[in-house]
């Protein structure tokens, strides 16, 4: 037997080399060896699971399954196959046994796989499989039956059970291939269902009218609409499998993958090929699945042009609204301090007025009625004081009429050559010796300005400062090298207290509850000097003089001597 030393070495590798074991079948040493490797390599960690064991198992078990119909036959009837009957009939079913645990053990691989498949291939290995595998066995066990029984002789029994196994097994292949035609058109009408879907997604999302870009879970474009080829101006195939970054944004900002684990909405921008970029609404919402995790993701981009041009315009309205209300509080504000000057104005003629006018009156009143019992000396003095009243309303009316001027922008100057020092000694002959006027002007110092505004200017200075000051009054004059003549008015008095200094050069000096003024004068006289020098191109300021008293100077622009001035006379 040239399998002897094969079974031999399998004996004594099984069984060692005691007689007892040496007596074991072949074919239950190959039986046992296959099912021990297929356990053996049923779970082999660290590597890819296989169909071998089951294999084996399968070998193993159609050894045992060959010995046990070899029972039922009895041996004679199977002579080819006598070397594979040698095990017992217990062995072998414990061996089949083992192997129908083996193949069960793993039913998800090897040869039970195609069972757990919901495809035609598992239902035909469903339906048949049993059939092959159990249908023989019932059929022999059928026909030997009959044998034994002595019904039949083998021959007829074999044939008779071959064309039962013949029928039934036409029955199970007609069963088998109605199932699979009905598992067909089921599956047929699954498959035209996802297609009527899948072309109503297809319809639906061709026919929105904002641009949608559909992206896989790896954010790889895989689908647009018109709308947004339209709105990117690019084709479809520039943009079917474009990955982060996008050529239509800019910026990590913009890009979808931010929104991965929610939704993602804000105004962005679309850059397009030709350097341009539309402004839009974009939207990131991701699909997730049965397990809630993002299987796509579905970018919607809403064209908002329209919208920022309308937001713009609005804008640009409100701004001019703004602007318009400004102006409308500036006009207000100025409508309130016309109000509020009217009101310092009246309150000004009402106190200032009324006094010489009043004065004007009482004494023209005495000198009318007692003018035959008045002597010359007393006559003369009546009307020297209605004089000096009258003069002093005239100036003062002559004052508002220059405030009114000035208020509306009316005043011009006209402006020349004019030696500093005649308009001060015309100002200093209008004043009695005991004012204390004391002059230091250089006579040859011109200034560039409004001969009547300079005479203006220093008589209010003057007055200013003999009224509120004490003397003696300095009138004096510093040409610096820049070009401007500086002519400064100082007294000796107490100056101007620091709370009056911020409204010095106001319209009209306020006046506190009591009614007595809280600067000097009635306001217009500074307010004048100060309009009066800055139509003139100058500055006036404040200076207080050390130890005591307050120095009023303005800055003019220096000018040359008149021509006429330098002239030799004709007359030499």
């Amino acid at each position: 037997d040239p399998l002897g030393p094969v079974v031999d070495a399998l004996r004594a590798g099984i069984g060692g080399t005691a007689p007892e074991a040496r007596r074991m079948p072949a074919p239950s040493a190959a039986a046992l060896l296959l099912e021990a490797v297929a356990l053996g390599t049923l779970n082999r960690p660290g590597r890819r699971r296989s169909g071998w064991p089951q294999a084996y198992a399968a070998a193993a078990g159609a050894m045992a399954l060959v010995t046990l119909v070899a029972y039922v036959f009895e041996r004679a009837a199977l002579l080819p196959l006598a070397p594979l009957t040698a095990m017992s009939p217990l062995a072998a079913a414990g061996l089949l046994l083992l192997s129908i645990g083996i193949l069960l053990a793993r039913p998800d691989q090897g040869l039970l796989q195609p069972f757990g498949s919901r495809g035609p291939g598992g239902t035909l290995a469903r339906r048949l499989a049993p059939t092959l595998v159990l249908l023989p066995f019932g059929v022999a066990l059928l026909s030997a039956a009959v044998i034994r029984v002595g019904l039949g002789q083998p021959g007829v029994a074999l044939s008779l059970s071959t064309a039962l196994f013949v029928l039934l097994l036409m029955v199970v292949l007609g069963g088998t291939v109605r199932a699979l035609d009905d598992a067909d058109t089921r599956r047929q009408a699954v498959v035209d269902e996802l297609a009527g879907e899948r072309d109503f997604v297809a319809t639906l999302l061709q026919s929105l009218s904002d641009a949608v870009v559909v992206y896989d879970h790896e954010l790889r474009v895989i689908d647009v609409n018109p709308r947004c080829l339209r709105l990117f101006a690019r084709t479809r195939e520039e943009l079917i499998g474009v990955r982060p970054p996008y050529p239509w944004e800019r910026g990590p900002e913009s890009s979808p993958a931010l929104a991965a684990d929610g939704d993602d909405t804000g105004d962005r921008y679309v850059y397009r090929p030709d350097g341009s970029h539309v402004p839009v609404l974009a939207a990131l919402s991701p699909v997730v699945d049965a397990t809630g995790r993002p299987r796509a993701f579905v970018s919607t981009y809403v064209d908002i042009t329209e919208r920022k041009r309308a937001e713009d315009a609005l804008a640009e309205r409100a701004a001019a609204l703004e602007q318009a209300n400004e102006r409308l509080l500036g006009s207000n504000r100025q409508l309130e301090e016309a109000a509020e000057f009217k009101r310092d104005l009246m309150s000004m003629v009402s106190h200032e007025v009324s006094q010489p006018l009043s004065s004007v009156a009482s004494l023209s009143e005495l000198l009318a009625t007692d003018w035959a019992d008045l002597p010359d000396d007393t006559r003369l003095e009546l009307a020297e004081k209605i004089d000096k009243n009258t003069r002093r309303l005239t100036g003062m009316i002559n004052d508002m009429l220059l405030l009114f001027r000035l208020d509306a922008g009316a005043v011009s100057a006209r402006r020349a050559s004019v030696p500093v020092g005649e308009v001060v000694d015309t100002v200093t002959d209008s004043l009695p010796a005991t004012a204390g006027i004391v002059t230091s002007v250089d006579p040859d110092l011109c200034a560039l300005v409004d001969r009547a505004h300079l005479w203006q200017v220093l008589s209010n200075l003057v007055a200013n400062a003999v009224k509120y000051g004490a003397p003696p009054v300095e009138i004096t004059t510093d040409p610096r090298p820049d070009g401007v003549v500086v002519i400064s008015v100082r007294d000796h008095g107490p100056g101007i207290a620091a709370e009056h200094l911020p409204n010095l050069f106001d319209r009209i000096g306020r006046r506190g509850a009591d009614g007595a003024k809280t600067a000097r004068g009635s306001g217009l006289g500074l307010f004048i000097v100060r309009h009066l020098v800055e139509v003139n191109g100058g500055t006036v300021r404040y200076e207080h003089a050390e130890p005591n008293g307050a120095r009023l100077a303005i800055e003019l622009p220096r000018a040359a001597q008149p021509v006429a001035d330098k002239l030799p006379s004709m007359q030499q």
